[in-house]
């Protein structure tokens, strides 16, 4: 599956109701090789997945390994909705990607491989902003405010 299948499902459920309100989302996804630039592959998939919550974001929280191989960003919205992104890479590994969607009528729960190379995660028109915010709530292990930032 691509990103972009992800999200389709994740589209129509939402659209004809199957969870219901969308409370939380967590999007886990590992990604062979090193030189991935972590933080911005985050903020990308933080402008794709955080609309579908259909709440601002307000708070991160970040927490990550010194030479960027692994993230956790926990964005809490103003009305209170969660989204959980945890990013990781190591050499000679497999694409994978878990998706689990929690509304008050239901959850999706999405996994599977993915050609993660043949839809390349896009540099963030704001990645500076997102990467600042991670890289200070890392660093001082508390929240930061992101409402600034748009998804």
């Amino acid at each position: 599956m691509t990103l972009s299948e992800f999200e389709t499902a994740v589209s129509q459920a939402l659209e004809t109701g199957q969870v219901g309100v969308p409370l939380s989302l967590k999007v886990w996804i590992h990604r062979p090789g090193g030189g991935l630039e972590v933080a911005e592959s985050l903020a990308r998939l933080i402008e794709r997945f955080v609309p579908m919550l259909r709440d601002a974001p307000a708070t991160l929280l970040s927490t990550g390994a010194d030479d960027g191989s692994h993230w956790q960003i926990l964005l809490t919205g103003r009305l209170g909705r969660t989204a959980l992104f945890l990013l990781s890479t190591s050499p000679a590994s497999v694409a994978r990607v878990q998706l689990l969607l929690i509304g008050n009528h239901g959850v999706l729960q999405l996994s599977g491989d993915s050609s993660l190379s043949d839809e390349p995660l896009a540099v963030s028109p704001q990645a500076g902003a997102w990467r600042e915010a991670m890289e200070a709530s890392r660093r001082t292990g508390q929240c930061v405010d992101v409402s600034g930032l748009l998804c």
